[in-house]
């Protein structure tokens, strides 16, 4: 019994010596190995992920602000677009006769401003012809009013010269009447009678000449009045020319101020009419990838009271 009892005590020790060492030869630790590197510079780098629908940071509605039929498309979903490329071209004929007619508007209204403005030149030169008139009529008064103080000064000599004739004839006539008297009481010689008679015949003779002269010189001085009232009446009817003139100037001036208008107007128009052409041309606003496309080709789109919406 008690070599059975050892004999299972040995089994049982050498068993817990066996698995005693088993144990520690599965766990024992295998000596570390190193590996050595040179220290480098490089890029950190993360990873992030997420769930749910993309939705882009910045989203563009592209419309249009001209009425008419969709004539191209020249980009579609998904498609990669840069600012400024042509996305899609609305038919540009009817805005393009716009422009043309606005256009021609334009050359009338320039004309009719180039017109305006020789009118005006002409209106200038009438008003200036006018004050050389006025000129030329005031020097016309000054001279006539001259000429009727000569012709007044000649009536008064005249009339001095008559005056002059007049008593040298009365004195003539003493003269003669008294050698007359004396001749028929025979104290003078019939000669001397006969001279004191040619003195007053000459004396008759030259108040004659002198009465002449008195009517001539009248006539003169008349003619003078006549002609200063003459060149008064023309100096008005310069002045009256000149103030019709200015009115003519006045008058150009005020079309050159509404043909500018007219053309500024219809310059105005044009650039209005330029804008919807350009406008014909539906461009990208940004660069960008085309969410969506509303339109087909052939499309009418309508921006009477709001922008369609083309593209996203």
């Amino acid at each position: 019994m008690k070599k059975k009892l050892w004999l299972w005590v040995g089994v049982v020790v050498c068993l817990i010596a066996g698995g005693v060492w088993w144990y520690r030869t599965a766990h024992a630790k295998t000596p570390p190995s190193y590996e050595t590197s040179e220290v480098t510079r490089g890029d950190v780098m993360a990873k992030v992920t997420s769930t749910g629908t993309l939705q882009a940071v910045t989203k563009v509605t592209v419309g249009s602000q001209v009425s008419g039929i969709i004539e191209t498309i020249l980009v579609d979903f998904n498609s990669r677009v840069r600012k400024n490329q042509v996305l899609a071209q609305i038919d540009p004929s009817l805005f393009a006769a716009q422009l043309n007619q606005a256009q021609a508007s334009l050359n009338n209204a320039e004309a009719g401003y180039n017109n305006a403005q020789a009118n005006t030149g002409n209106a200038l030169a009438n008003v200036r012809a006018a004050d050389a008139g006025i000129a030329t009529a005031a020097a016309r008064v000054e001279t006539a009013h001259a000429a009727e103080a000569n012709a007044r000064a000649a009536l008064d000599t005249a009339k001095a010269n008559l005056a002059r004739a007049q008593a040298e004839m009365v004195n003539a006539k003493r003269n003669f009447d008294r050698f007359e008297s004396l001749l028929k009481k025979d104290l003078v010689a019939k000669s001397e009678r006969d001279q004191a008679q040619t003195q007053h015949l000459v004396a008759i003779a030259s108040t004659d000449s002198a009465e002449a002269q008195v009517e001539a010189q009248r006539a003169n001085y008349r003619s003078a009045q006549s002609q200063v009232v003459a060149a008064r009446a023309d100096h008005e009817a310069a002045r009256i020319k000149r103030e019709s003139a200015v009115a003519l100037q006045e008058a150009a001036q005020a079309q050159v101020a509404s043909a500018r208008a007219q053309m500024s107007q219809a310059r105005a128009n044009v650039e209005s009419a330029e804008v919807n052409v350009s406008r014909t041309t539906i461009r990208s606003p940004i660069d960008g990838i085309v969410l969506a496309r509303n339109i087909s080709v052939g499309q009418t789109v309508a921006a009477q009271f709001q922008a369609p919406d083309l593209f996203t």
